[in-house]
């Protein structure tokens, strides 16, 4: 039966994830994280395939049985708004970095052209090395 498929698979994962913080108490933060992840899944993905829709309030959970037919197309477009969403967060990180890379890119320079300012009058064409001061004296090395 599907549902007590369902509760047996929660109850696992939640023994599960409780048995390794009492194992390891440093991981307990961790362990109670995979908790509420948990549960978060039981009522956003799996209650809802069998047609049970489970709502969060002060007063504590409330639920009501839908058609999971509905309930999973309404799952199915949240998940695509959600890839869609994620996309078009990718996407505009994309751009900036984009624009990083094209800021970097055009600020480098020829290593060739590096010396030639006002400071030398002649630079060696095959490195960019300049060999004259402004001033007419060779450069000394």
């Amino acid at each position: 039966e599907p549902m007590i498929d369902t509760l047996v698979s929660f109850r696992e994962q939640v023994r599960n994830a409780a048995l390794a913080a009492v194992k390891d108490p440093e991981s307990a933060t961790k362990a109670l994280q995979g908790i509420l992840q948990t549960c978060d899944l039981l009522r956003d993905e799996t209650m809802p395939l069998q047609g049970v829709r489970l709502e969060d309030r002060t007063g504590g959970t409330r639920w009501n049985r839908e058609d999971p037919a509905a309930m999973k197309k309404e799952l199915e477009e949240k998940k695509a708004g959600e890839a869609q969403a994620k996309k078009a967060k990718l996407d505009k990180k994309l751009v900036a970095k984009e624009k990083e890379l094209t800021k970097l890119t055009e600020s480098l320079q020829d290593p060739t052209r590096l010396f030639r300012t006002s400071e030398y009058k002649e630079w060696d064409e095959a490195t960019g090395i300049p060999t004259v001061n402004a001033d007419g004296t060779p450069v000394s090395g």
